[in-house]
């Protein structure tokens, strides 16, 4: 009962045990706290028409976690769901268990003390900017592209500790960055040739073991990168979702993506699904045009929202600290600085993609799409302002 109050946070003495939950319960917005659980436990006791008693009988067993009794038949298929889900756990563990092995093995051949292999030194290492800048703009673009669900450790509402779960994401972000992705591409450029056609043909990856000699070695790596596309689109295709579902909460999205069932906005789900496989179909049909150009498009429009995210940074943060700085938990370093920093380098991005005609025709593109959001999120929002 305790825990129950903690969670719904109402008034001193408005939970009577034989009474359906009070139809003054707090808005979600001003819980401080599990805000997602809090709307499921509400959402359960109002469909189901529980008495407080009854919802506490519900979730007193599992904390309010999954708690299920039936058949065998019925349990095995609850533990088959349940697996199912906690799959991207084992995505992210293989992956990461992957690469770090591979790390491993490329730092020791670059050393000179991996059997049966020659130290390359840093002959692969003499030419920078081979073809000129397009390829650079390009790379840049694709690892935007790569990261650009990284602000989505920030969507921790359905998490036990939100608040320490987005500290403990943003505050070792960085250094996964550092040791995984630039890590292992500092060990792929090192050890494979620049202009070495099985970086094309097979993938940086597979190029690199197969130089190291490891019998299939690099069929393994493709697997681990299917896995690491997968745990990459189950946390995008999260991400999506609840961004469309807090979208809709504000009366800023079609209300059919604002369904939920069994406390998951399915509908989002799905259409996020479809986005996401229409893009696969195009990288398959048209890899060369359609798809490329898209990349580049996404890559742009990435940056605009990392802009908005800063700026918003700037504004909000010295708003925070003046008004709720109890609520500041997770503190940037260096901070306006960084956050300056930030902004030269995207701005930057634009200026080379600007310079290059392969992707000057992407920038505009985004630019007259972003303006056209604008205008019409102004727009609307001036027609909803008028009485």
């Amino acid at each position: 009962m305790r825990r129950l109050e903690q969670l719904l946070q109402p008034e001193p003495g408005a939970l009577a045990l034989d009474a359906e939950l009070p139809a003054d319960l707090p808005p979600e917005d001003a819980i401080e706290g599990a805000k997602s659980r809090y709307t499921l436990v509400v959402e359960l006791a109002r469909r189901e028409r529980l008495t407080v008693r009854q919802l506490v009988g519900r979730l007193g067993g599992g904390r309010g976690h999954l708690t299920f009794t039936g058949t065998p038949e019925q349990v095995a298929d609850a533990i088959e769901t349940w697996c199912t889900r906690g799959a991207a756990d084992g995505f992210a563990a293989l992956k990461v268990g992957a690469i770090s092995l591979f790390l491993v093995l490329g730092v020791l051949a670059i050393a000179g003390v991996l059997p049966g292999t020659d130290s390359p030194g840093t002959s692969h290492l003499t030419e920078f900017l081979p073809h000129g800048g397009e390829g650079l703009v390009i790379g840049l673009l694709a690892s935007m592209f790569a990261y650009g669900g990284l602000e989505t450790v920030t969507i921790a509402a359905e998490s036990e500790e939100p608040v320490r779960g987005v500290a403990s994401a943003v505050r070792t972000a960085m250094w996964r960055i550092a040791l995984f992705y630039i890590g292992s591409m500092a060990v792929i450029v090192t050890l494979v040739p620049w202009d070495s056609k099985a970086v094309v043909e097979k993938g940086p990856y597979v190029a690199a073991l197969d130089r190291l000699g490891i019998p299939g070695a690099g069929q393994l790596m493709n697997v681990v990168v299917l896995v690491a596309l997968l745990s990459a689109m189950n946390a995008n295709i999260y991400g999506s979702s609840r961004i469309a579902y807090s979208l809709v909460e504000r009366g800023r999205g079609p209300r059919a993506l604002g369904r939920v069932s069994g406390g998951v906005p399915r509908t989002a789900v799905l259409v996020s699904c479809v986005f996401g496989f229409g893009c696969v179909l195009l990288s398959y049909w048209r890899p060369d045009d359609v798809f490329a150009w898209l990349l580049n498009m996404i890559g742009a429009v990435i940056l605009v929202v990392w802009v908005f995210i800063a700026v918003s940074q700037l504004r909000l943060r010295r708003r925070l600290e003046r008004e709720a700085s109890r609520q500041l938990v997770v503190r940037m370093w260096a901070f306006p600085v960084l956050t300056w920093v930030a902004l030269a380098g995207m701005a930057a991005i634009f200026v080379l993609m600007a310079r290059e005609p392969g992707t000057r025709v992407q920038l505009y593109a985004t630019g007259a799409m972003t303006a056209a959001l604008a205008l019409g999120g102004y727009a609307w929002q001036r027609t909803r302002a008028e009485p």
